[in-house]
């Protein structure tokens, strides 16, 4: 007779005083149910794909996401981290009771946000890893790769430097173990759940730059006061920064771009306030993959001229010596990028800041948003 087998999540309440389980006779299953919680999942219930990324937003709220679920394979492994078996991750089946005799790795569903459920997990698995690698850097043979193997694909600096948000390598890993508490007793034969929880992410910093502007960028031309003078335009030639680990992180273009001010004289037409890595695509953003450190410093080379006057020297340069975490603050204290994070910066200055041959020395505020998984669940036609 076939014994129905049921989640203990779903269930372990109405079992929780068996006969069996009183009388201590029960049995442990040489399978396992091992329940996987993604930690930084953002427990969202909206379709997959629906196109907000890092510097994007949707509704009134910026959100971050680094990958989709969908994009996310889940491996089994035993003691010696060979893997023995591969799943998408979100593959789960419409409910979580099924017949024991159904084969092993029968995926199973959780009421629970960002938690994937599996049954019939052969007794040996006591390791479990997600990863995304949708550049196919790692080859993974079922009994022969390990998770060491694989997991040396989320430190391969060369392979993700310039890779977009969507492509870079993600790897985590956890121990299951036994939940003591969650369980079903059938037949005499109790199964017990085995759980995880990992946070999917890279193991370096993002640093992305939205936009570069001189908020009062010829506001003194337009003041009705004629002792007071100000530029008018200013062009960024180059961007240049560095950390501990490495320099020469650049933006490639030269010029990068050219802002005007608030004074536009006759037969001028020049009204770009702000760069933009993508003027038709203002979400777009310059981006740098690197690894964890200390930020030591970025420093820009501009020409700036006004129309109605010379310029002593339109040479100039700006030059950022750290990150803050509020606006105006004297003391930079966001210069340590840690790994799974992304640096968003503004890089929003003033002319004054730009004064003399040699530049001001200033700090920009960074906004700090974790990597997160996009959770999906499933949809099941009528």
């Amino acid at each position: 007779m076939k014994k129905l087998f049921i989640a203990a999540m779903a269930l372990a309440a109405m079992v929780s005083c068996s006969k069996d389980e009183e009388m201590g006779i029960a049995l442990d299953s040489t399978k396992k149910s091992v329940a996987i919680t993604i930690a930084n999942g953002n427990g969202g219930t909206r379709a997959a794909g629906d196109g907000i990324s890092a510097g994007k937003t949707a509704g009134n709220a910026t959100k971050t996401v680094a990958c989709e679920a969908k994009e996310l394979t889940i491996l089994f492994a035993d003691a010696t981290g060979k893997i023995l078996k591969t799943l998408p991750l979100t593959t789960q089946a419409e409910s979580d009771s099924h017949i024991e005799t159904t084969g092993e790795y029968a995926p199973g569903k959780s009421d629970e946000a960002n938690t994937y459920v599996w049954h019939n997990v052969p007794a040996a698995i006591t390791q479990v890893a997600v990863v995304r690698d949708n550049q196919n850097d790692v080859g993974i043979t079922t009994g022969t790769t390990t998770l060491d193997e694989v997991q040396d694909g989320a430190t391969n600096w060369d392979a993700n430097i310039a890779r977009p948000i969507s492509e870079v390598f993600l790897y985590a890993e956890t121990t299951l173990e036994k939940n003591t508490a969650e369980h079903v007793t059938v037949n005499g034969t109790t199964y017990y759940i085995w759980e995880g929880s990992m946070t999917v992410a890279p193991k370096f910093a993002r640093v992305e730059l939205t936009q570069i502007s001189c908020t009062d960028l010829g506001a003194l031309n337009v003041d009705n006061d004629p002792a007071t003078v100000a530029l008018d335009v200013i062009t960024v030639n180059s961007l240049t920064w560095k950390t501990n680990n490495k320099s020469g992180y650049t933006i490639d273009a030269n010029p990068i771009g050219t802002m005007y001010g608030e004074y536009v004289p006759e037969g001028e037409n020049a009204t770009d306030k702000v760069i933009y890595a993508n003027d038709t695509e203002t979400t777009k953003v310059w981006s740098w993959n690197v690894q964890p450190g200390e930020f030591e410093g970025m420093d820009l080379e501009l020409t700036a001229t006004a129309y109605d006057y010379d310029v002593a020297d339109d040479s100039v340069a700006l030059k950022i010596t750290g990150l803050a975490s509020t606006p105006d603050a004297t003391t930079a204290d966001k210069n340590t990028l840690s790994e799974s994070n992304i640096y968003r910066i503004a890089l929003d200055f003033t002319e004054d800041d730009i004064t003399g041959q040699e530049g001001k020395c200033v700090k920009v505020v960074v906004t700090i948003d974790p990597w997160t998984v996009n959770t999906v669940y499933p949809v099941f036609g009528n």
